[in-house]
């Protein structure tokens, strides 16, 4: 979007010498999975509602997909969707 305003205002103002902003998206991050597991998209609907009530962020974070390990059994931390989600959003002395 920011792209799209800079290049209708240097279209507008003839000013074709000013630098048009570059995506910010870190190689790190990568796709985010959604509730279900496909990539996290409002048009899949498997988005996590964060600024929803509590009841209801719990129940969306309930449904997020996981392995069918049983508890106590070692995860793989790079397949865990609750794992890649999390990394996106802590800090990296938290992870």
């Amino acid at each position: 979007m920011t792209r799209d305003i800079a290049n209708r205002f240097n279209h507008n103002y003839g000013n074709s010498s000013k630098n048009i902003p570059e995506a910010q998206i870190s190689n790190e991050t990568g796709i985010l999975p959604g509730l279900d597991g496909r990539k996290m998209s409002k048009s899949y609907n498997n988005t996590i509602p964060i600024f929803s009530e509590e009841k209801q962020l719990r129940k969306s974070i309930m449904k997020i997909q996981t392995n069918s390990l049983e508890p106590g059994e070692p995860k793989n931390s790079s397949e865990c969707n609750i794992f890649k989600i999390y990394s996106a959003i802590a800090s990296p002395s938290s992870i």
